[in-house]
């Protein structure tokens, strides 16, 4: 099976955070997208310390 690549807007809030650690236990590869107005890298940590997440901090406009 080829490997699947995810999107995650809002990636450093709760329901994103744990989105991404739900989807990298998946096997799934994961980009992470915030602009950290409400959210937080903390909420990120599980998913940073995981292969396979990359994070980018912008605004979803700006992309």
């Amino acid at each position: 099976m080829p490997e699947l690549t995810c999107l995650v807007t809002g990636a450093a809030g709760f329901i994103g955070s744990h989105l991404c650690d739900r989807l990298l236990s998946l096997g799934y590869r994961v980009i992470g997208l915030d602009n950290l107005s409400t959210g937080r890298l903390a909420n990120l940590e599980g998913a940073l310390i995981q292969g396979g997440f990359s994070f980018l901090q912008k605004d979803v406009a700006e992309v």
